[in-house]
């Protein structure tokens, strides 16, 4: 039976700062203390747990230190293996173990399979079988978050295939799948990434119901080819529905999006456009409404700024790089992925940011203000309202 540890505003102050400010030698001892207040397994639950992940997630993404991500980290794990302690948010310790797989530090890479390890068995046996949680569906969808899980063991799949397709010629043949297909356990890998990538497989097949929720949710066999080119986010959201994730379907609602300038709120155009519009179409959409030239890379993300977003969506080219061996994931095609599949944009007030010119970054903050059904006649994209003048986009130097 797991019991709610108790802690008090100072002490979780006080936890936080120790992943700060203490050696890893003392930090051990202040976890040791954590056990003897928990017992011989210890959770942090409900507001308590909510508070240590967001601030451990906070101080990994700040810190350049790896001892501060390390133990970030190792106090983070024990707040992730609860649904009371992850709520509806059962996709951050995801984001924040991604960080983890390419990280420089083997401490660090470490420390994240074992923090998956605590949210992946924690989560998957609280919602397998259903029947046994149903009170959970208090605090989140069953079936989204199984679904969730099936995705991110088909994502570390992909980017091992990923990995080893891109680093072929420097790695050994004891890292490289055998005639017959067999994988290499991590043990016996050399290459210290593509072990990382594997150490977080095996925390899927060793430990946790992975078979019983592949076959609960129509997945016995391993699809890569079905989710080629999706983030963990867009074939999350694609499996959702009985569909083709590759069909094109008619909308048949409309979205009402208001768009401002980040540095100038109150210069805005309030647009209307298909559910189905591709992101590419949207920058399109919003650059036009602002008398724009669509001339330059561009974004879309979660978060003020772009560059601190956790989700991204950019506009690929040949020589596009991206920040997936820093620890990153890979951000989304904008030509792949429609307004309604960007999985933190589909309630209204949701908002995203879009960043336009990576010189001159006009950064841009979407609000999605309501939903209206699709006229067969009308022609989008259709600016609804118009604020205040649009700066120039290429002033003249004096």
């Amino acid at each position: 039976m797991r019991e709610k540890i108790i802690f008090n505003q100072d002490e979780i102050k006080e936890l936080i700062e120790n992943c700060s400010h203490q050696d890893l030698k003392t930090f051990t001892l202040t976890l040791k203390g954590l056990h003897k207040k928990g017992g011989s397994r210890l959770f942090l639950m409900g507001e308590e747990g909510q508070e240590v992940f967001n601030k451990c997630h906070e101080l990994f993404r700040q810190s350049s230190n790896s001892i501060i991500q390390y133990n970030a980290l190792r106090l983070a794990k024990y707040a992730v293996d609860h649904p009371a302690a992850i709520g509806k948010k059962f996709r951050e310790p995801w984001e924040l173990y991604l960080k983890t797989i390419f990280h420089p530090d083997g401490r660090v890479r470490t420390a994240g399979v074992q923090f998956l390890e605590r949210y992946y068995c924690g989560l998957a046996y609280d919602i397998f079988p259903y029947s046994k949680l149903k009170k959970a569906k208090a605090i989140f969808s069953l079936d989204e978050a199984g679904r969730f899980i099936v995705m991110c063991y088909f994502y570390l799949q992909d980017l091992e295939a990923e990995y080893i397709q891109k680093h072929w010629e420097s790695l050994r043949d004891d890292d490289l799948p055998d005639v017959a297909g067999g994988q290499p356990w991590a043990s016996d890998t050399k290459d210290k990434y593509l072990k990382s990538i594997r150490m977080g497989l095996e925390a899927f097949t060793c430990r946790g119901p992975l078979e019983e929720l592949m076959e609960l949710h129509n997945h016995p066999l391993k699809q890569s080819e079905v989710f080629e080119n999706y983030t963990i986010f867009q074939r999350y959201e694609a499996s959702a529905s009985s569909k083709s994730i590759t069909e094109n379907t008619m909308s048949s609602k409309t979205y009402i999006i208001r768009v401002k300038f980040e540095a100038r709120k109150k210069i805005y155009r309030d647009i209307e456009l298909p559910e189905n519009t591709s992101l590419y179409s949207f920058a399109k959409a919003i650059l036009d409404a602002f008398g724009f030239d669509f001339d330059h890379l561009f974004g879309f993300g979660n978060k003020p700024g772009y560059y601190h977003s956790d989700i991204q969506y950019e506009l690929k080219t040949e020589g596009s790089s991206f920040a997936l061996f820093e620890g990153e994931s890979v951000p989304g095609d904008v030509k792949k992925i429609t307004i309604s599949e960007v999985p933190f944009f589909s309630q209204i007030k949701d908002k995203m940011y879009f960043l336009f010119d990576f010189g001159d970054d006009w950064s841009f903050e979407i609000e999605l203000r309501d939903f209206k059904e699709v006229k067969k006649d009308k022609e989008y994209p259709v600016i609804l309202k118009v604020n205040g003048e649009a700066p120039e986009q290429y002033p003249e130097w004096d």
